[in-house]
């Protein structure tokens, strides 16, 4: 996008360039004018476009919790994935972590990854169990409380 409007700028520049010249060529001003309204447009219709991604990836709703009722001891937490998107989900990445209650550090060791491919159609939700990865509770006065699980930096591929 930046070497787009790059672009936009650099060819501004010399169509107006020649266009203060009065001794350049018409097709030169048309051809330098043409040029600039083509990308100027490509930068419109890419903007739009990563737009429309980032509203569809803000439909799809991707959470944790520790749940022992819906998993196992061995795979306690539940991943749920909710596609409100109206489009299809072909690829979801996301970052774990964890927070006491009180603290805002991430006691995940090394951000784990919620990674999967499933293909999940708009409406849909799809839901698995993992196991907890290693946290670490330094610098942590009051550990009675269990954290809270979450996700950031979600990375949606639709189909």
């Amino acid at each position: 996008m930046e070497l787009l409007i790059l672009l936009l700028f650099l060819l501004t520049a010399i169509w107006i360039l020649f266009f203060c010249y009065k001794k350049s060529p018409k097709w030169i001003k048309i051809t330098l004018g043409t040029l600039v309204g083509a990308v100027f447009i490509t930068i419109i219709i890419y903007s739009a476009i990563f737009r429309l991604n980032d509203i569809a990836e803000d439909n799809v709703i991707v959470s944790v919790q520790h749940n022992i009722k819906a998993c196992s001891k061995d795979y306690p937490l539940l991943v749920i994935i909710d596609n409100e998107s109206g489009r299809t989900v072909i690829h979801t990445d996301a970052y774990l972590i964890a927070r006491v209650p009180g603290h805002s550090d991430n006691i995940v060791k090394d951000y784990p990854k919620i990674k999967t491919d499933k293909i999940i159609p708009h409406g849909h939700r799809y839901t698995y169990c993992r196991r907890h990865p290693v946290v670490t509770w330094h610098n942590i006065d009051n550990i009675d409380k269990p954290p809270r699980w979450s996700v950031e930096h979600k990375d949606i591929n639709f189909k």
